[in-house]
């Protein structure tokens, strides 16, 4: 799809952001002017609250994870990645919230919601909109760390197993068989195998009997039995299950054509077909996949440029003027409390020094000696 088409879910996400922003407000609205009576509300009433803002988190998260896969533009995708992990850490925290108000039923806070009988139906949503799904950008971007992760496990387990294949868990069941138990298990089995051609016997024999009681009745009225009867009946049995068989065949490919229709199912796709759906949408997010990467490295170039510019055209001027703040800083720091920071790092802390004059320590000295002689002149 388009940048054009991203650019537009990108928006409704935002959109519907900030709808939800204003539900979580309403709450607070409701509680101004009221008491703390009438602010209460039952575990069930938050808990309703509280599923509603989380399908809904959800909706924008799954929403901004596919434009964050599907987009191009490095500074877009920088702001999508911020978002997308904010809208993750507020879903978790609103998951946290519907445990603790899960206590409606026998499972008290239980991690497992049910909110098929709350709000699905009410929003006639799918159970597919409660899926979360794991953000694609974990695999694509942290690729040198899984690889560096890969061929740690692999060193390890060629240093301790000298192969590089995991070792497959052998279940050891230490299974002994007394004589008894044998002997026991043979006369069981026999004994059923015996029962069932005992009951196929029986089954042969009815049937044979009910042949030959059919056989004597139409002798009886008179019909003609030979060879072409017993076609004609065999051609009769024939066409009812043929017609079984077929009306069965018809049912079940409109039963599968209406789950097709109705999106129950999907439809079966050859692995090996390069015109698939399935294959095409693969082949264009490989191609954006590389896309992405090259407009990341044309971004980091620019950036580094972009640095290196600064660098030599203002880098001096922006050294002399932060060098002049921090000088003027000393001095007002040494005007104010009378000596000098202990380290530079407490210009970032300037605004917490306090507003305090330190007095001059020769007018100390003076009010000292000038006590002393009143001293002395009371003695």
């Amino acid at each position: 799809m388009s940048n054009a088409h991203y650019n537009t879910k990108w928006a409704e996400a935002a959109n519907d952001l900030m709808e939800v922003y204003q539900t979580e407000l309403i709450p607070i609205e409701q509680a101004e002017g009221k008491t703390a009576a009438q602010q209460e509300k039952s575990e069930q009433e938050w808990f309703q609250f509280y599923a509603l803002l989380y399908i809904k988190y959800i909706n924008c998260y799954r929403k901004l994870e596919d434009c964050y896969d599907q987009m191009v533009h490095p500074q877009k995708r920088l702001l999508l990645k911020d978002m997308l992990e904010n809208t993750l850490i507020r879903v978790c925290e609103i998951k946290h919230e519907l445990v603790q108000f899960n206590s409606h039923h026998e499972f008290i806070q239980s991690d497992f919601i049910n909110l098929d009988e709350f709000l699905m139906m009410d929003l006639k949503m799918n159970l597919d909109a409660l899926e979360i799904p794991v953000p694609r950008y974990l695999k694509d971007e942290d690729k040198t760390k899984i690889d560096e992760r890969n061929k740690i496990i692999d060193d390890a387990l060629y240093k301790e197993l000298g192969t590089r294949e995991p070792e497959e868990e052998v279940w050891d069941e230490n299974f002994t068989l007394n004589p008894e138990r044998a002997i026991w298990l043979i006369q069981k089995n026999e004994r059923g195998r015996q029962g069932i051609e005992r009951a196929l016997f029986i089954k042969a024999s009815k049937k044979d009997k009910q042949k030959k009681e059919e056989k004597q009745k139409r002798i009886a009225e008179g019909i003609p039995i030979g060879d072409e009867t017993d076609k004609a009946d065999a051609m009769l049995v024939v066409q009812r299950y043929f017609r079984g068989y077929k009306a069965r065949r018809i049912v079940e490919k409109m039963r599968t054509d209406e789950m097709l229709f109705l999106g129950i199912i999907k439809p079966r796709v050859d692995a090996n077909d390069k015109n698939s759906v399935d294959n095409q949408v693969k082949l264009q997010r490989q191609k954006k996949k590389m896309t992405q990467e090259r407009h990341q490295d044309e971004y980091q170039k620019a950036l580094e440029q972009t640095r290196e510019f600064i660098r030599k055209n203002e880098g001096p001027e922006t050294q002399e003027r932060l060098y002049k703040a921090r000088t003027d800083w000393i001095g007002e720091f040494h005007e104010k409390l009378g000596n000098y920071p202990e380290s530079a790092a407490d210009f970032y802390n300037k605004d917490k020094i306090p507003e305090e004059v330190v007095e001059d320590p020769k007018k100390k000295g003076g009010k000292k000696n000038d006590k002393k002689g009143g001293e002395k002149k009371k003695e």
